[in-house]
């Protein structure tokens, strides 16, 4: 009943306030979305990996189907090993070792097993261990009392310095308490250019010498604990005689009586044959196709893109830049247009998106491009990729379609209105709505109505009103390429006409600026932006995976 209510009021609301709406619902979405459908009793079964017990939410590869747990929560098992369990997820194979599990509580002992800078024999972090946790659904445990802190690349005291085979990197250590102001809590012997990492530990004694190698490896082999949010009520469904799934991209409580199982919302139509990609391949396909959808030449450049010329680089720009976004957009409607075979790009990033003197765009590097007749609905083929812009739906299900490049190009939007990267590990989740994947963090201040939070203030969004509702649609049609389900993110002619109504909202403003000021229309007349930059190098946090 209340899920209709809800239907009801939505097509009554505006985008704007759905966007409220939405945020205020998160919190309560997965008590509602308990529906029981059919299921197989013995396909996700408790699993085991030395002496863990493994179930929803987690899942075990290789022996569960990915619908087992929450995907974010999915073990490997080493057993090579002993029977250990990691945490698959992560950008270092066998990062995070999964001590113990308390279903109960809702928490994990985990340990961070890694090296120094690549140097097996010292094995301590050299990255924020709580930051690098950003991309899963946990959160660090505040029975942490402490963070174990290392620094290097500075001058350090002598008797401050590690022991054992740490010894050569040259680095000290130091507790802090959780939560507390870290910079306060630094001793006086850490000097400002230091570099640091930290762990946190829940063994500190006052006392314990920590530039010995035995009490640093016991502080952080002990682990720290992780809690998990609610993902479902998974009590009430075991009480129920269900099961407890993952798919659909929320939790369901399957019905364990019947012999069939409920699968994903991965399609079952048809699917069109996968094709030969890269450059050739493209090339030949728009050979024939004459037509250039915006001035500048032909939007798509088969040579790689070179360093200087990436849109990443002209992220510090003061004004929106509404051209580069709008070519863009109908450089994509354009490939996915051609016939006979569709042009996926399957690889769309700011790193990709080429600009001339005259902000003119070119869309590069075709080496992971797919082809597929367009009544195909999608092409099944394994996700590729550079993290932060793959589609979700791809990464799942194993289906590409032109929504996954919509999806790609929802965070481009995003970054070029925040001036932000794709991926950084520096943003912490819990320090002021920041996380790691700029796409979630988009998606959730979008929801919430916090665009002026996400959006660069160099642009000029809380001064001047053209801007602001310019970029409001931006947004707007960012947050509906980054939905999960790619039946409902809109097609890229559609976000092209989006993109040209912001251009004209943001063009009639500084027209109307210019009654004061001549000089400001000229600048405006092709919605082009200023052509004084900030130096600024985007961070390296990205990996081409063309593997």
């Amino acid at each position: 009943m209340q899920t209709a209510v809800v239907a009801v009021v939505a097509l009554l609301l505006p985008l704007s306030a759905l966007l409220r709406l939405g945020c205020l619902a998160t919190a309560t979405a997965a008590a509602d979305t308990n529906r029981t459908s059919s299921g197989n009793d013995t396909s996700c079964a408790p699993a085991r990996c030395g002496g863990l017990n493994i179930t929803y939410p987690f899942s075990l590869a290789g022996v569960h189907p990915l619908e087992c747990g929450y995907p974010d929560l999915g073990l490997t098992c080493d057993d090579a090993a002993a029977g250990r369990a990691y945490l698959s997820r992560t950008f270092r194979v066998n990062l995070y070792r999964v001590l113990s599990i308390s279903y109960d509580n809702r928490s994990m002992l985990v340990a961070v097993e890694t090296a120094f800078s690549g140097y097996g024999a010292c094995r301590i972090p050299d990255f924020n261990v709580s930051s690098g946790l950003g991309l899963f659904p946990v959160n660090v445990s505040a029975t942490n009392r402490d963070d174990l802190n290392f620094v290097y690349n500075c001058k350090i005291p002598r008797n401050e310095l590690l022991t054992g085979p740490c010894a050569k990197h040259a680095v000290g250590a130091y507790i802090s308490e959780r939560p507390g102001d870290v910079e306060s809590s630094r001793p006086q012997w850490v000097q400002a250019n230091c570099s640091s990492a930290s762990v946190p530990v829940r063994g500190f004694q006052d006392g314990m010498n920590l530039t010995r190698e035995s009490v640093y490896e016991s502080l952080i082999s002990d682990g720290f604990l992780l809690d998990w949010p609610t993902l479902g009520d998974c009590d009430a469904c075991k009480l129920k005689g269900g099961q407890c799934r993952f798919f659909e991209l929320s939790f369901q409580c399957v019905n364990s009586s019947t012999s069939s199982r409920g699968g994903t919302n991965c399609r079952r139509d048809s699917a069109g044959r996968e094709r030969g990609g890269g450059e050739a391949a493209v090339q030949e396909q728009l050979q024939e196709r004459a037509a250039v959808p915006e001035r500048g030449g032909d939007p798509v450049a088969a040579a790689p893109p070179e360093p200087g010329d990436a849109l990443r680089l002209h992220l510090a720009a003061q004004q929106p830049r509404p051209a580069p976004r709008l070519r863009t957009a109908s450089a994509l409607e354009y490939l996915h247009g051609v016939e006979p075979h569709q042009v996926v790009h399957r690889d769309v990033k700011t790193n990709n998106i080429l600009l001339d003197e005259a902000f003119h765009v070119k869309v590069a590097d075709f080496g992971l491009s797919r082809l597929f007749p367009a009544h195909a609905t999608h092409v099944s083929t394994a996700p590729q990729g550079t993290p932060g812009y793959v589609d979700p739906m791809y990464h799942q299900c194993y289906q590409l379609t032109d929504k996954s490049d919509v999806y790609s190009f929802g965070v481009v939007l995003v970054e070029l209105i925040s001036s932000r990267p794709a991926v950084d590990m520096s943003r912490a989740r819990a320090g002021g709505g920041g996380d790691v994947n700029l796409a979630s963090m988009a998606v959730h201040m979008i929801q919430c109505d916090e665009i002026d939070r996400l959006v660069d203030p160099r642009i000029g969004y809380r001064t001047d009103g053209g801007t602001k509702r310019a970029v409001d649609l931006v947004a707007e049609m960012a947050f509906r390429c980054l939905q999960p389900e790619q039946d409902v993110r809109p097609p890229i002619g559609e976000v092209l006409d989006a993109l040209r109504e912001a251009q004209r909202v943001e063009q009639d403003g500084c027209a109307v600026k210019a009654k004061d000021d001549m000089g400001l229309l000229k600048k405006s007349r092709d919605g082009s932006p200023d052509s004084v930059m900030y130096q600024w190098t985007s961070p390296s946090t990205t990996t081409h995976n063309s593997s």
